[in-house]
């Protein structure tokens, strides 16, 4: 029993085969350069004798425990208050994603929890501490030795990101701004390899997947036709977009009202 695609299926077999040959060769193009997930799962494997479908959703199950974590650190850091980042977690886990990917054990996963946990390290960094930059490094690695999509698309969203972290909160140093410079050695190291060491991958996922970007059609979350055969799925999808709306009204008020002043940069922050 396991829940979610048929990717565990192909996963299970690449797993199987670092098992039995001690290499990664026989992963495939697609995972050949990225055996992160795999071979983590293996060496989970071969330390507690589990068998490996039991080693996948143990060690995936507990790393996304260490992600949700890594959601509340980072949610604390930015409202430096224990009981909203405890709010915003329960938004986060019940997030229809959250629990689909929390109990799919893919590489995708694994990379996210990897995200956060660089996330959190690269929001620290502002207090210019040494021993935060070796852990910068490691997570950094791992993170794109894991997925390389994961890495792809979330890139983009830290440069967005950065750029709104500017426009809203400008250079206050009291603010826990996401510095530029993890940013630039994580897009570098990462293009760079996918581009010169895993070439023979980049030429063939990166149009294909830009392709995808302008032809696929937006879904929505619920689909309507299926209302009727699945009432108790619109009754959650519909309470968990009203809880996300209500913080997003409280949110806009907040952001209003705070700003005395109704300059250009208190409406940019509210919008």
């Amino acid at each position: 029993l396991y829940f979610g695609g048929t990717d565990i299926m192909g996963h299970l077999a690449f797993i199987e085969s670092i098992l039995n040959t001690n290499h990664i060769t026989e992963l495939g193009a697609q995972y050949r350069y990225f055996p992160g997930y795999h071979i983590f799962i293996a060496i989970g494997s071969e330390i507690t004798g589990l068998h490996i479908k039991d080693a996948m959703f143990v060690f995936v199950g507990l790393a996304w425990q260490a992600g949700l974590l890594f959601a509340y650190l980072i949610f604390h850091r930015f409202s430096n208050s224990s009981r909203i980042a405890l709010i915003a977690c329960l938004v986060f886990s019940v997030n229809e994603a959250a629990i689909y990917y929390g109990s799919y054990s893919v590489a995708r996963t694994l990379d996210f929890v990897l995200f956060l946990g660089w996330f959190y390290i690269a929001l620290n960094l502002f207090k210019k501490d040494v021993m935060y930059i070796p852990l910068l490094l490691i997570i950094t690695a791992a993170l794109i030795l894991t997925h390389h999509l994961t890495t792809i698309l979330l890139t983009p969203v830290l440069v967005v990101f950065y750029i709104c972290q500017k426009i809203f909160f400008g250079f206050r140093k009291e603010h826990p701004l996401l510095p530029l410079a993890p940013l630039i050695f994580l897009s570098v190291t990462f293009f760079g390899y996918f581009i010169w060491v895993s070439s023979e991958l980049f030429g063939s996922v990166l149009p294909a997947y830009m392709a995808s970007i302008f032809t696929t059609e937006m879904e929505l979350a619920v689909d309507p036709g299926q209302l009727a055969g699945s009432p108790l799925a619109y009754v959650f999808n519909s309470a968990y977009y009203a809880l996300v709306l209500i913080f997003a009204l409280f949110g806009i008020s907040f952001a209003w009202n705070a700003g005395r002043e109704k300059t250009i940069r208190n409406t940019l922050r509210t919008l």
